[in-house]
C-alpha cells in the first residue's frame, strides 16, 4: 500500500486537480492523506465538500498551527506508519498532477533503500523537464535542479516529489522542520546519503509541477536564511565563504535592477 501525503495551503483547486489525477491512477493500493496547514481562506471547508465521497482512501487533516510544509507533511507520515498496511510513502507536492501509470512504474522499479523521484515535467508545457534531481553548487550551497539524468550528481530528491519504503523513516528519521519552508528536501537528502540511501530517478514515472513564475522578496530571503542554516549544520567550515558570497549575489542583484 502506498501512502500518498500532501500538504494544502489556501490553494484548494490545484489540491482538488492533485488528487482527481491520483484517482485516474492504474495503480489501485494506495491511500492519500491530506494536510491543511491552516489555511486562511475557505480551503479547509471546501475540502471537506470535496472529500465527503472519498472516506475509504482519503484521510483529511486539518492542522491547528501552521509550524511549515515539512511540519505538515511529517505529520502524514506518522499517520502513515501507524497503519501497518502502509509499505511506501509518496510525498508530493498539492500544485502536481501524476500520469496513470506513474504509481505503477515507482513501485515495480522500487529498490530498497532508495529515495526516488519521478521525472517532473511542467503543469503547462508538458515536454519541458522541471527536474530529474538536483544539484547543490559546492561554494555557496544554492540548489539546481537537473534537467538530463545523472545518477552520479544527484545530490538531492526535491520534496516535488518523493517517493521511498516506509523503512527510510527508521533510518533516518522525519523531515528537518527548523527551515519552515524550503531546503528541507536538501537537509533530509544529505541525512539519507550520509546513512547510505541512494538518490534515484525514474525516467518512467511520471508527474507535471507548476512552475512559480514570480518570487516574492520573502521567499528569496527564507530561501537565503535556510541556505545559511543548512551550511552550519553541515558544511560549518564553509559557513564565511557562504555568507560573503551570498551578500555579494545579493548587491550585484541590487546594482542589475538599477
Amino acid at each position: 500500500m502506498i501512502y500518498i501525503i500532501l500538504v494544502n495551503y489556501n490553494s484548494f483547486l490545484f489540491t482538488k486537480k492533485c488528487i482527481n489525477s491520483i484517482f485516474k491512477s492504474n495503480f489501485k493500493k494506495y491511500k492519500i492523506i491530506l494536510i491543511d496547514n491552516k489555511s486562511t481562506d475557505s480551503s479547509t471547508d471546501n475540502i471537506k465538500k470535496y472529500i465527503k465521497n472519498y472516506k475509504k482512501n482519503l484521510k483529511f487533516i486539518s492542522n491547528d498551527i501552521n509550524k511549515g510544509y515539512a511540519a505538515g507533511i511529517n505529520l502524514g507520515i506518522k499517520y502513515a506508519i501507524n497503519n501497518k498496511d502502509c509499505k511506501y510513502l509518496f510525498i508530493i507536492n498539492n500544485d502536481t498532477l501524476i500520469t496513470p501509470n506513474c504509481l505503477n512504474e515507482l513501485v515495480d522499479n522500487y529498490k530498497n533503500n532508495t529515495i526516488v523521484t519521478p521525472s517532473i515535467f511542467d503543469y503547462d508545457i508538458n515536454t519541458k523537464v522541471q527536474s530529474l534531481g538536483g544539484v547543490i553548487n559546492r561554494y555557496m550551497l544554492t540548489t539546481k535542479h537537473l534537467k538530463k539524468i545523472n545518477i552520479s550528481k544527484i545530490d538531492y530528491i526535491p520534496g516535488t516529489a518523493m517517493f521511498f519504503n516506509k523503512d527510510i523513516i527508521n533510518i533516518i528519521g522525519l523531515l528537518p522542520e527548523e527551515y519552515f519552508m524550503y531546503y528541507e528536501d536538501v537537509d533530509w537528502s544529505t541525512s539519507a546519503k550520509l546513512n547510505n540511501i541512494s538518490l534515484k530517478v525514474n525516467d518512467k514515472a511520471i508527474i507535471f509541477h507548476k512552475t512559480k513564475k514570480k518570487v516574492s522578496f520573502s521567499i528569496k530571503s527564507r530561501t537565503i536564511f535556510n541556505r545559511i542554516l543548512y551550511c552550519n549544520k553541515y558544511f560549518r567550515y564553509k559557513l564565511p565563504l557562504v555568507i560573503i558570497l551570498t551578500f555579494f549575489n545579493i548587491f550585484f542583484n541590487l546594482i542589475r535592477r538599477k
